[in-house]
C-alpha cells in the first residue's frame, strides 16, 4: 500500500472509470472520476475549491 511506503504522508482514494448515459436513442460516453472528499482534504484543500467563496465547509 502506499500509505505504508516510507516518507508517504499522506493519501487518499479515488475511482477513474468510463460509462456510457443513454437516453431514448442517444448515448454518450463519460469519464467518472471520484474522491472521498474527506480523505482528500489530507492531499489537497478539497474543501476551499467546493466553497463559492473560497472559505472551508468544516
Amino acid at each position: 500500500m502506499i500509505a505504508e511506503k516510507k516518507g508517504a504522508i499522506a493519501v487518499s482514494p479515488q475511482y477513474l472509470g468510463q460509462a456510457a448515459l443513454e437516453y431514448w436513442d442517444n448515448a454518450e460516453s463519460v469519464f467518472l472520476q471520484g474522491v472521498d472528499p474527506a480523505a482528500e482534504e489530507s492531499v489537497i484543500r478539497v474543501y476551499f475549491f467546493l466553497s463559492s467563496a473560497g472559505e472551508s465547509r468544516k
